[in-house]
């Protein structure tokens, strides 16, 4: 069963955080870290001819990745700041002495100027088009690939000025080799560059990640508990590992680990590694675009019906406009843009109240489920807030 999402700014305001002794719900996370997630976000900024694949500019990738057979998945967010408009692409190459066969299971793709709708079609409106299925790709059906050939998956004009950002989820019969390029004309690109090297200076990277969807073991969330508790909250997207409370259980878990929940990057070219635990520059990782699948059951333990109202807010020291998405399937994707730079005109933009679910006296719910995503461009630390009250 899906949350029934709540959407608008009336929904927007300030909620604190709950601070009762036992007010945060430990995250237990499984991973399956053989799911390649390809990460395109370096350079951030294409500004030159040296960041092109042609052959006549810089012939270069700015990422690439062997695959298995299975599935893989593809984020990439960049800005568009060369002097005219560009093709942002990614190819598809069949190594093996047989064919082998690609299959597009979703893509959204999103771009646009500084403006507000801008910004919403970049970090945010692609995942309704991801989740409605493969429209965005450059086809929409299974294609065969021969022995050493290649096809292009994805082939977007990106106009100057513009930010872009997009995901694509593919499957693959056979191992293949994806190439990510930036580019004027792609009949110039050879296949014999070489990988734009990492500056070793940005807090961007391009490269993988063992994994790009977090499972939550079943949370339940108890009427009584909240309302002793002042509410309860869990976290997401935290770059440090959550520090626990004596007498409490780990607060998050990722495989079995006491863990942060960020994915790490190996950075492609290099042997380096961008993490949480990483010397600067490379501590800085978001989880922008990794996918939450959040199972959760309420119990009204208490005499009187009562709703359960959720919330989604920055964490500590998150001063950005940030964008939240929550899906439950194809035609029930909702984000919404919250601030919390300390200025009074977004005073009232600080927390997204997203769902009320209401649950009789002496009932437990069914499940309900939900996926949350951190929108590209945002900042890390999110709480998750529950509060109750009485209908």
């Amino acid at each position: 069963m899906a949350f029934q999402f709540l959407t608008g700014e009336a929904n927007l305001g300030t909620v604190n955080l709950p601070s009762g002794s036992n007010s945060r719900i430990p995250m237990k996370f499984s991973m399956d870290t053989d799911g390649r997630w390809i990460y395109c976000n370096y350079p951030e900024r294409i500004t030159s001819d040296s960041m092109f694949g042609d052959s006549d500019k810089g012939n270069v990738w700015l990422n690439q990745k062997t695959v298995s057979a299975g599935e893989a998945q593809i984020f990439y967010s960049h800005y568009n700041q060369y002097k005219s408009n560009i093709h942002y692409g990614i190819q598809i190459f069949n190594p093996n002495k047989t064919s082998v066969t690609i299959t597009p299971l979703n893509c959204g793709h999103g771009q646009g100027n500084g403006s507000d709708s801008g910004r919403i079609n970049v970090n945010a409106a692609s995942w309704t088009r991801f989740f409605n299925g493969a429209s965005d790709c450059g086809t929409t059906t299974a294609k065969t690939v021969a022995s050493n050939g290649s096809f292009w998956i994805l082939d977007k004009v990106i106009p100057q000025g513009y930010g872009f950002s997009g995901n694509l989820r593919f499957r693959t019969s056979g191992t293949v080799i994806v190439t990510v390029y930036a580019f004027l004309d792609r009949y110039k690109i050879s296949g014999a560059g070489s990988q734009y090297q990492y500056d070793e200076a940005s807090v961007q990277y391009s490269g993988y990640g063992a994994g790009y969807f977090l499972t939550a073991a079943e949370i339940t969330i108890k009427a009584s508990d909240v309302l002793n508790n002042g509410g309860k909250f869990f976290q997401t997207c935290y770059s440090e590992y959550p520090k626990p409370v004596k007498g409490e259980e780990n607060p998050m878990e990722v495989n079995g680990k006491a863990q942060s929940d960020m994915v790490p990057i190996h950075i492609a070219g290099t042997s380096e590694i961008a993490g949480p635990d990483e010397p600067r520059p490379r501590h800085n990782v978001g989880n922008w675009c990794v996918q939450y699948y959040i199972p959760v059951r309420f119990e009204n333990d208490t005499n009187r019906d009562v709703v359960f109202k959720g919330y989604i807010q920055p964490g500590e020291d998150n001063k950005n406009e940030n964008f939240y998405i929550l899906s439950s399937g194809s035609n029930n994707t909702v984000y919404q843009r919250i601030s919390s730079i300390n200025e009074e005109k977004y005073k009232d933009k600080r927390t997204w109240h997203w769902t009320n679910h209401t649950v009789p006296a002496h009932t437990t719910s069914a499940v309900q489920i939900c996926q949350f995503i951190l929108g590209t461009n945002s900042s890390k630390n999110v709480n998750h807030i529950w509060k109750v009250e009485n209908k």
